[in-house]
Parts: C-alpha cells; sequence; structure tokens
C-alpha cells in the first residue's frame, strides 16, 4: 500500500467513528498531525490518499492546505 511514498514523504491517515463525525474532529486533528509531523527531525513532507467519494475528508485536507488527493 505504501510502495508508492518517497523516502522524504509520510503517509498520514485519520478515521473518525461514526458517532463523533460532524464535530470538526478531523479538522482539529489533521492540523495537529501536520505540527507534530513539522517537529520531527528531518524534513518529511505529509501525504494523504483519499478516495474522491469521501467528500468529508477531502473538506477537511482541503481545509488544511492539501489539493489534488490520490
Amino acid at each position: 500500500m505504501f510502495s508508492d511514498l518517497e523516502l522524504d514523504e509520510a503517509n498520514l491517515s485519520y478515521a473518525v467513528s461514526p458517532l463523533w463525525r460532524g464535530r470538526d474532529l478531523g479538522h482539529e486533528a489533521l492540523p495537529l498531525a501536520l505540527d507534530h509531523l513539522d517537529a520531527l527531525p528531518g524534513r518529511l513532507h505529509p501525504t494523504l490518499k483519499i478516495a474522491p467519494a469521501d467528500t468529508a475528508s477531502v473538506r477537511v485536507a482541503n481545509k488544511a492546505g492539501f489539493d489534488g488527493h490520490a
């Protein structure tokens, strides 16, 4: 699944339980994960793999500054 990642890439993934969806938890969690990644030594480029039909995750990613998800 991650064999297509480059050595300087980090695949980020997140999920929100159906009981907690609609409360902006993804919008809060992804920026925190990005901040944590930035604090690590070295420079890793975050990547997300989102199915286009997962419109909620696409919105979360777009709000966090990602564009053009695979």
